[in-house]
């Protein structure tokens, strides 16, 4: 008894192997794209575009500014600000690592820090 394999019948095989293949594939791209989704990173900025900081400037008193614009680079967060009182600083805004130090998000906290600078420099 000899076995032969029909072209009509070797079409079909080729048919439902492409088939799985294909679902396969994309199964596993679907499954990547869930993965990838539950892994994004969000990053919940410290300050808001348009909420008041306070800024230490030493011999000069705190100076009351705006933030208006965030910008998010590799090296980190910067935050660029407007003005709204004190004496106008040469600086254009501050990193996100100034924040507690130099720049303070409430008044009474920016004025604790500048009282202990300038204590420590009347010592």
């Amino acid at each position: 008894m000899t076995f032969t394999i029909s072209p009509f019948l070797f079409g079909n095989l080729t048919a439902f192997l492409f088939i799985i293949l294909f679902l396969v594939i994309y199964g596993t791209i679907l499954n990547i794209k869930q993965r990838i989704a539950k892994k994004k990173c969000t990053y919940t900025y410290p300050v808001a575009i348009g909420t008041t900081v306070y800024d230490i400037a030493y011999f000069r008193g705190i100076n009351e500014l705006s933030v208006k614009t965030i910008i998010t680079t590799k090296n980190g967060v910067f935050f660029e600000w407007d003005l709204i009182s004190g004496i106008y600083s040469n600086n254009k805004g501050f990193p996100d690592y100034e924040i507690g130090k130099t720049v303070f998000l409430k008044r009474k906290d920016a004025e604790i820090a500048l009282e202990k600078g300038q204590a420590e420099r009347d010592i």
